[in-house]
């Protein structure tokens, strides 16, 4: 598995070119699942309206990312802007061997997308492959246990976590959130692949790469440096993560009765 933390933010065609290095690289290190960052490929956009910018780039990177997974015969998930009978979502794709196999949107926005016309998705859903059972959740869907819990219950064994990490001075909380990764895979028994980009946002911002790979062991690999490119790869022990799942009777034995403020 490898999560690509990329350099981001540059133009259109610079943002492409990098994915493509990225990839390639990972692929000739052996990876046979690729994720990359979240917006790795908007140029910075100003003032443009996000429609437009998505409507002329949308195609030409769906189509590179479809090339890769077939040139490379590789699992990759990537994150679009995805036009859709008028509306605007932040759609993470996943393409195998050349061929798309699924897809899930973002379901909680920031508010900057829902200012930018960005519509929520509203469900979590897997992908069997390979024997894999494969989730996605798109940058702060992370945030919320109950999303997590979600796709844990499904038996979910991989959760696809591509993410913008902003820079912020001073993070308080910088140091205590590699926790909140390991959280979510233990308390699920599953494998979470963060890729995190380094740069800048479609619209300025500063962001870090904080990419890491978390099993309910522990971090697995973790990012060395927040300010430079990097891939991390790691490979994973499925028999032991099974072996965890079938020992974890919080996924089976939740009382749903005493859940019901969370329907308020």
């Amino acid at each position: 598995m490898a999560a690509v933390q990329m350099q981001v933010g540059q133009s259109f065609e610079e943002n492409l070119e990098e994915a493509r290095k990225k990839v390639t690289e990972a692929a000739i290190k052996g990876a046979k699942v690729v994720v990359l960052p979240e917006y790795f490929y908007l140029p910075q956009m100003g003032d443009q309206p996000l429609e437009t910018v998505a409507s002329v780039t949308y195609d030409q990177t769906f189509e590179l990312l479809m090339a890769l997974s077939h040139e490379k015969q590789i699992l990759l998930a990537a994150c679009l802007i995805e036009p859709d009978a008028h509306l605007l979502y932040n759609t993470a794709f996943i393409f195998k061997d050349g061929e798309l196999i699924g897809k899930q949107r973002k379901v909680h926005l920031t508010a900057k997308e829902l200012e930018l016309g960005i519509s929520r998705g509203n469900s979590f859903d897997i992908i069997e492959i390979d024997q894999m059972k494969v989730g996605v959740l798109v940058c702060a869907d992370v945030l919320y246990p109950e999303a997590c819990r979600v796709l844990g219950i499904l038996g979910c064994d991989i959760v696809f976590n591509p993410v913008v990490s902003f820079y912020h001075n001073p993070d308080i909380t910088k140091g205590a959130r590699d926790c909140i990764f390991i959280s979510r895979a233990f308390d699920n028994t599953y494998f979470v692949i963060k890729a995190s980009g380094v740069g800048k946002t479609p619209w300025g911002d500063k962001i870090v790469g904080r990419s890491l790979i978390a099993s309910p062991w522990g971090v697995i690999e973790r990012y060395t440096d927040e300010n430079r490119p990097q891939i991390l790869i790691a490979e994973l022990d499925f028999p032991l993560l099974r072996r965890l799942r079938d020992e974890n009777y919080s996924l089976t034995d939740r009382v749903k009765e005493a859940y019901k403020p969370l329907f308020r």
